[in-house]
């Protein structure tokens, strides 16, 4: 069965409570579009191991009782285009029930 990822997309929005952008991409727009968020979604069948090691490495270290992140940083870019890295779970640990569209779509 091939991967489809507009289902992936489909599932993040539900959970973000936002819509998925169907004119996405090329059209200029965010993958899913929420009250409070704009979110560009890459889907991969695997992430770099150094990546996923530094996610298990700081969420050892919050030990449960901070926020884990991980920040990417260009060496000789100024700290404010750093990206800044968290699973979704932890997150929504941290920051609670996640608001948006209502019942009838709207937001």
């Amino acid at each position: 069965m091939k991967r489809d990822w507009r289902a992936v997309e489909r599932r993040l929005a539900r959970r973000l409570k936002g819509k998925r952008s169907a004119l996405s991409g090329a059209a200029g727009g965010s993958d899913i579009e929420t009250p409070w968020c704009a979110v560009e979604l890459k889907v991969r069948r695997a992430l770099p191991r150094w990546l996923t090691s530094a996610l298990e490495r700081a969420g050892r270290e919050a030990g449960g009782q901070r926020l884990t992140l991980v920040i990417l940083h260009v060496w000789g870019q100024r700290h404010d285009d750093d990206v800044v890295m968290t699973k979704l779970k932890h997150f929504e640990e941290w920051y609670g029930p996640l608001e948006g569209v209502t019942d009838d779509g709207s937001y």
